[in-house]
């Protein structure tokens, strides 16, 4: 008998303490509240810098967990927790792209430019078709050795946080599923489960379909352009001709391959937005074709070299890699200061 009042006596305290936990953690939580978003604010800031520069995004986005879903999530999770630095999601950032293949390329960056738990982290990128919005990659990260060496960043220290990535019909699907209130094959009611299968498989088929169509379309852009450009350079200035002049001219190849150099970047490459950005100022300086582009890249060559050289002196180049096609936007601006 005695043995069952020590048991019962276990039991309660055992059941105080998981009642104390969510108002410990809660505590912790509103101490460290500020600093949780402040946390937000600059990876958010950092994931704009790194990955917009290269990949073509829908949207970027954070959250910081509030008081009531952090309450639920613990009692959700079966009072597990001990402290507040075992939850890795408090703050959250979303990475939401157009395109499926584009993830991958974020995920290389978000890997050499954090510290990646891999023990909280999923990769759901194959899963089952039912489970098609949930494709995406989750990873909680922190802050690397590299960036903690700077003052700013050291008060991030241990901070976990969680990166998801997706594509952008991915992301719509996860946002009808939370809307209509089923996950999965298990949550959907049999009668709806075939109208459920066939609307997932749909959607992973169009995402694939997209990727595919992006890539015909650059190629054949590429294509054009390139038979164009060999045959006449006295080409109209338009969207399909300056990227072929972007990805295919010698004279700017070999202009940009000296600028890498003076900057040394991790890498290059071709980022579409800058054609929309360079044709009206291009237009501007009355530059309509293509021959009169590379007849000034190669004339103000030099002054383009001097104007990087002095941005890297300066401290006003702050990407992680080159864009091809940025020394276009050098030659205006020199073209500028002459006039």
């Amino acid at each position: 008998m005695k043995h069952g009042r020590e048991s019962l006596v276990i039991e309660i305290h055992h059941l105080s303490d998981m009642k104390n936990k969510p108002a410990t953690i809660i505590n912790e939580y509103n101490d460290k509240k500020s600093l949780y978003e402040e946390l937000g604010g600059v990876v958010y800031s950092l994931l704009q810098t790194l990955i917009k520069s290269r990949v073509h995004t829908h949207q970027i986005s954070y959250r910081v967990k509030g008081r009531e879903s952090l309450s639920n999530k613990i009692v959700r999770k079966n009072y597990k927790y001990n402290s507040l630095d075992e939850i890795t999601d408090i703050v959250g950032l979303r990475v939401i792209l157009f395109f499926e293949d584009d993830i991958i390329q974020v995920e290389r960056i978000i890997r050499q430019e954090f510290l990646i738990d891999e023990s909280n982290s999923v990769d759901k990128g194959a899963l089952d078709t039912d489970k098609f919005g949930y494709r995406s990659l989750h990873y909680v990260v922190s802050m690397n050795e590299k960036r903690l060496e700077l003052p700013e960043y050291q008060k991030f220290r241990s901070m976990k946080f969680e990166i998801q990535i997706r594509s952008i019909l991915q992301h719509s699907w996860a946002e009808i599923e939370h809307d209509i209130g089923y996950k999965g094959e298990s949550e959907i009611p049999h009668t709806a489960r075939r109208t459920f299968y066939r609307i997932a498989a749909l959607l992973e088929q169009a995402d694939l379909e997209f990727v595919k169509l992006k890539n015909e379309l650059n190629e054949h852009e590429a294509f054009l352009g390139e038979q164009m450009i060999s045959r006449s350079k006295n080409l109209h200035i338009d969207k399909a001709s300056l990227r072929a002049f972007i990805l295919g001219s010698k004279v700017l190849r070999t202009l940009e391959m000296e600028i890498t150099e003076i900057f040394c970047p991790r890498d290059e490459h071709f980022y579409p937005p800058i054609i929309d950005n360079l044709l009206p100022q291009l237009k501007d300086k009355g530059i309509e074709t293509i021959q009169e582009l590379e007849k000034r890249l190669d004339k103000h060559g030099d002054e383009i070299k001097e104007r990087t050289l002095s941005m890297k002196k300066d401290n006003q180049f702050h990407y992680n890699s080159f864009f091809q096609g940025a020394s276009i936007k050098w030659l205006l601006d020199v073209m500028d200061k002459i006039h």
